[in-house]
């Protein structure tokens, strides 16, 4: 089966998405820009001024694209957020390793569930104009 170029792009941008949002969720915090507060004095609040060529710009739009994505995962019913809470934390870590006892054991319905989930989640986003 051929698979068309617009339909890896959404797959690879779904990808992404749900890798931001699992990092998000996880509390994971990119290594971008400066300290919220010095270690010295905590009430001291550090310019923004040049932190944007740091990535603090980016940081900032990171969270708020996953806070979205957030919002679209608790829309969705079990076991498809489920479903797509581990793949997400499969794709963080590149690897896939993580399962859960809430997800069928055997391996074929577990991949149709997935594969279900993810057309939900790319219905959702396209709704929603993240995707």
């Amino acid at each position: 089966m051929m698979i068309d170029e617009a339909t890896q792009t959404t797959e690879a941008s779904l990808d992404a998405l749900l890798v931001i949002w699992h990092r998000y969720s996880s509390g994971y915090r990119f290594g971008r820009a400066y300290p919220g507060t010095a270690a010295g004095c905590e009430q001291y609040r550090p310019s923004r001024q040049y932190d944007s060529e740091n990535g603090a710009m980016d940081s900032d739009a990171d969270a708020s694209l996953a806070g979205a994505v957030d919002c679209l995962v608790q829309k969705m019913v079990d076991p498809y957020r489920n479903a797509i809470s581990i793949n997400a934390r499969n794709l963080s870590n590149g690897i896939s390793v993580w399962s859960s006892p809430r997800l069928p054991f055997d391996p074929v319905e577990r991949s149709r569930i997935i594969h279900q989930a993810r057309q939900q989640m790319t219905k959702l986003m396209q709704t929603e104009g993240l995707l």
